[in-house]
């Protein structure tokens, strides 16, 4: 083959061909030339093979992983991706079964295999799982589809594949429908506290002024922890914001109310739930405690150990206390409702220098890395 320039400056790849002639004798008296012009033909061929190149790159660098298996279900070509998902070379995949290289979890796939070998027919979107090979306790998903390999003659030579592997998509999928099963018990536990506000305030409430009055306040303050547990995506509140969150709109400078404790993440129940009880203690201090006046004092401290979480309360400076006679809302949540939703304890204690009150929730009422963190295991 060469390439000739033609009349008018035109380069054509010309099939030159030299045949020899021969006398009785066998000697070669003549050349036969002849030529085909195979432009035409050339540029197909060129064209053929950067088409198959490009394939072939597709082919080799896909995002999702391909490979083709004949009959017997071994490999005979093998993408990167896919030997990647294997946790293998490609070299390690051809010639070999598919049980060779993905062991056992092989016989959840052949008879789907084989059955697209014997039927012709295609199986798209196929969900299995696998063991990662290199750590058995993670479980791997994948989505494959399978469809037979057929020769230009109709003969099925084997499988085409393709194979994603959809692990995070399943953990997500599936941490959407806990956050969801979550959101529901939320709501619903959050609608039951509201009905036991508004019962319990309007037993309390003398007016109608009076309640709406009370019923918003407790509601502020359920709504200023629910917002602190929101936005950490569920997973708590810091006690200290909690507290810091009811007692500033009383003293904002913290001149009278004194905190101390440990930074202390709080599971979502336990934030609102005591929440509420601190908020309760608050407006008690405000209405007839040591927040009063102009001289009280409040100390809120607490502790944590492998028990769970104790929080004292402590009033002094203000005026002389008396035990109630009659139990309001604030001592119904704090010794009752506190105590069933979180399972603690509460201990009141109405010394005539102030309030003094204790709360203990138990360890499984809190997180489990919540207490790791304060007993080092």
């Amino acid at each position: 083959d060469t390439d000739i320039r033609m009349a008018g400056g035109v380069l054509h790849t010309i099939d030159f061909q030299l045949a020899p002639l021969r006398a009785g004798d066998g000697s070669i008296t003549y050349l036969l030339p002849s030529a085909v012009d195979i432009t035409d033909r050339k540029a197909a061929e060129q064209k053929l093979q950067e088409s198959l190149a490009q394939l072939e790159a597709t082919y080799v660098t896909a995002p999702v992983g391909l490979f083709l298996l004949d009959k017997q279900l071994r490999f005979i070509a093998v993408n990167r991706h896919q030997a990647g998902l294997n946790n293998k070379t490609i070299d390690e995949h051809l010639g070999k079964t598919l049980r060779d290289v993905i062991g056992e979890d092989a016989k959840q796939l052949e008879p789907h295999l084989r059955k697209v070998i014997k039927t012709a027919k295609p199986i798209d979107k196929f969900e299995f799982t696998r063991t990662d090979d290199q750590d058995p306790t993670i479980v791997r998903t994948f989505l494959a589809s399978y469809h037979p390999l057929i020769s230009q003659r109709g003969d099925i030579l084997g499988v085409s594949a393709a194979m994603s592997e959809i692990t995070d998509r399943k953990l997500a999928e599936e941490r959407q429908k806990i956050l969801s099963r979550e959101l529901q018990h939320r709501v619903k536990n959050n609608l039951a506290t509201v009905q036991a506000i508004a019962r319990a305030t309007g037993r309390s409430a003398k007016t109608i002024e009076e309640f709406s009055t009370r019923f918003s306040e407790r509601l502020t303050s359920l709504a200023r922890t629910h917002t602190l547990v929101t936005e950490t995506g569920f997973s708590g509140a810091d006690l200290r914001q909690i507290v810091r969150n009811e007692v500033t709109p009383y003293d904002e400078d913290l001149k009278r109310v004194y905190v101390d404790g440990p930074s202390l993440r709080l599971p979502t129940e336990s934030a609102l739930t005591l929440g509420m009880a601190v908020h309760e203690l608050v407006t008690n201090a405000v209405k007839y405690g040591a927040l009063s006046n102009v001289d009280g004092k409040v100390q809120i401290s607490w502790t944590v150990d492998k028990e769970g979480l104790v929080l004292q309360w402590q009033e002094s400076g203000g005026p002389e206390v008396r035990a109630p006679k009659t139990k309001g809302f604030g001592s119904q949540l704090l010794q009752k409702i506190l105590v069933q939703q979180l399972k603690g304890d509460v201990e009141m204690d109405y010394k005539p220098q102030g309030l003094f009150a204790v709360i203990k929730v138990p360890a499984q009422s809190l997180a489990a890395d919540v207490i790791s963190e304060f007993i080092g295991t």
